[in-house]
């Protein structure tokens, strides 16, 4: 069984306190994008994984799936599985998380496993903070740990999209660290859906320290806006930028050396 994980953007993110069980309470909406990785899970005699592209850890959140799932389901069969990734890892993007949902998604099926959606849900929040998104895959306004989604028409439908990598890997736990808490969600409800609003009223709380500490990231969003773009922001806490435009912004002037992709939002 080959499936296509897919990457995501945050608009917008709110820190608001930090919970008893260590976590933070968010307050982002998160939509799915089409640039993907390649997951193929197929049923085999032993346990066996094996990745192409870009090179991810030895110990991985698919990894940490299987391990879960071998120690609730004591019979269930091993499978091999071959990962192509081209999402970027520390970026933002949630390509990860997705690899792992996918493969959640994927398991239950192949193995039989029967699991709800609810139990679906339960262990995808188990797994990883994004998760439990990549269940529904579609865009929502997230709170909570991002285990509460809410649907919502997808705000960037019809536009272009220009995402930009900067091959900086940004330590989430150390962002997490110096970023401000907030206190105060975004009224996503009254905002979404008039893109006059987006640029001065939807805000990353995580951009005051990474453009601090990668200033040049900041000129990046600035010059972004200067091509037109309707809005531009970081996407969650990594340093992948991404504006939201009418029409296929200039590329040409970006840096050759960053991983850059440009989608229509259909």
């Amino acid at each position: 069984m080959i499936c296509f994980p897919n990457a995501k953007v945050n608009m917008g993110l709110s820190v608001l306190d930090k919970r008893p069980d260590g976590f933070h309470n968010l307050s982002t909406c998160i939509i799915p994008i089409p640039i993907y990785d390649i997951l193929e899970v197929t049923l085999s005699e032993t346990f066996r994984f094996v990745n192409y592209g870009l090179k991810v850890p030895g110990i991985n959140i698919i990894n940490k799936t299987w391990k879960y799932l071998t120690g609730v389901f004591d019979k269930i069969a091993p499978v091999s599985i071959c990962l192509y990734k081209n999402i970027p890892m520390g970026a933002g993007l949630g390509g990860g998380s997705s690899d792992a949902t996918f493969f959640l998604k994927m398991i239950n099926d192949i193995c039989k496993l029967s699991l709800s959606h609810i139990e679906l849900m339960e262990i995808a929040n188990l797994i990883g903070s994004d998760c439990p998104f990549f269940i529904e895959n579609t865009p929502s306004i997230v709170t909570g740990k991002g285990d509460k989604l809410l649907k919502v028409a997808n705000p960037f439908a019809g536009k272009y999209i220009t995402l930009i990598y900067p091959q900086i890997n940004i330590n989430t736990r150390n962002a997490f660290s110096f970023v401000k808490h907030n206190f105060s969600a975004t009224d996503y409800s009254n905002i979404l859906a008039n893109e006059l609003l987006w640029k001065n009223h939807i805000s990353n709380d995580f951009e005051e320290f990474v453009f601090c500490e990668h200033p040049h990231l900041l000129d990046l969003k600035n010059k972004l806006y200067q091509n037109n773009a309707l809005y531009a922001s970081l996407t969650g806490s990594g340093s992948s930028l991404y504006a939201i435009s009418e029409k296929e912004i200039d590329i040409s002037w970006i840096n050759k050396a960053y991983f850059v992709q440009q989608r229509y939002m259909g």
